[in-house]
């Protein structure tokens, strides 16, 4: 029995426990052992999905006969939380949408509308990989942008670099570079770079290096062609090819020659 087996054994015991303590009315600490369950049986190698759901749809059943049905608490914020990282795994984006939808408006109500925090940074984040993968880059660039403005909030209160950032700058600047914005787009290339050279990342990505190269070839600039030549080269002996992207992997192993 591995580690995340024996977990959700303890926590199956714990939940029986709880629920014969409080006679089987609903009370916060079944709920919360309701959201551990589901968070460790989607860490699983093979996850059971319907499981997931049937804990996390209890617990927001429990939420509700606690506090009603219109309530906002952290905790159902955490259901919905789950609920949409399953849904999009899954491959059902709109039901993915929706709950994340559901966290945001929920973390509004509890933090205040124009409050800014981790996990509405995030929500944001993944509401924009989700309207990403349905085709709707408008949409996504919206999303992202939000999160990008969020996480510059952050950074600029707690002076901390947040690696969240750069990655939601560079799918920003994907999004911007499909949708023909390419001065946009280098802008927020050049702003991702900064902050991973701040957070001291030793490996950039392959995929944003020649990403770099190939706009810098698009707008003419020698010297910043050069630059970005050298810093692939030297991406390059730093990676390995398993860690590359498959549609990347044809440029890792040119530079890797040179």
């Amino acid at each position: 029995m591995d580690k995340k087996d024996k977990a959700v054994e303890i926590l199956e015991d714990a939940l029986e426990q709880a629920r014969a303590f409080y006679c089987g009315k609903p009370h916060l600490t079944l709920v919360e052992v309701l959201i551990n369950l589901g968070v460790v049986l989607h860490s699983a190698q093979n996850v059971d999905f319907e499981k997931c759901l049937q804990y996390f749809q209890e617990a927001k059943v429990l939420m509700d006969e606690i506090l009603g049905p219109n309530h906002a608490h952290s905790l159902t914020s955490e259901i919905f939380k789950n609920m949409a990282g399953i849904y999009y795994d899954l491959g059902d984006l709109t039901k993915a949408q929706q709950y994340l939808g559901d966290v945001l408006d929920m973390n509004s109500i509890i933090c205040g509308e124009n409050s800014v925090n981790d996990t509405m940074a995030t929500v944001c984040s993944n509401l924009g990989l989700a309207a990403e993968k349905m085709g709707n880059l408008g949409q996504a660039k919206e999303y992202y942008s939000e999160a990008v403005r969020m996480r510059n909030k952050l950074i600029s209160s707690t002076k901390n670099t947040d690696f969240d950032l750069f990655g939601n700058l560079y799918r920003l600047s994907l999004i911007c570079e499909t949708l023909g914005e390419e001065d946009e787009a280098l802008k927020l290339l050049q702003e991702a770079m900064e902050i991973e050279k701040a957070v001291g990342t030793e490996n950039w990505p392959i995929w944003d290096v020649m990403l770099k190269l190939n706009m810098q070839l698009e707008i003419g600039s020698f010297a910043k062609l050069l630059t970005r030549f050298q810093e692939g080269l030297q991406v390059a002996k730093t990676t390995a090819e398993e860690d590359c992207p498959p549609e990347s992997l044809k440029y890792l192993k040119l530079l890797k020659q040179i």
